[in-house]
């Protein structure tokens, strides 16, 4: 049982982290995030890269950095939680 709630955990993370990558590439188009993918990838992405974002200009020390480091450390951290869950994939036999 454990094995298949990770692997589930494990894909559900893979994607998030290709929603995240389109975020930000929409970022980049112009009137990108205001179509109805780029609110969809907004109601997905959002929950998560929000708090981090917070946290980063609560501990940015004044400085007005332009650009947005949350994607980087979400991913980062998507990262950490996905190299935890591998073995217990590996042990179902998996992977």
């Amino acid at each position: 049982m454990i094995p298949l709630i990770a692997t589930a955990i494990y894909y559900m993370l893979d994607i998030l982290v290709y929603a995240i990558f389109i975020y930000i590439i929409l970022s980049w188009v112009p009137n990108g995030r205001n179509s109805k993918f780029g609110y969809i990838l907004a109601r997905l992405t959002e929950p998560i890269l929000t708090p981090v974002r917070n946290l980063t200009q609560r501990y940015s020390s004044g400085s007005m950095i332009p650009i947005d480091f949350s994607p980087l450390i979400v991913l980062l951290l998507i990262r950490v939680i996905r190299g935890i869950i591998r073995p217990y994939i590996i042990r179902g036999g998996i992977f």
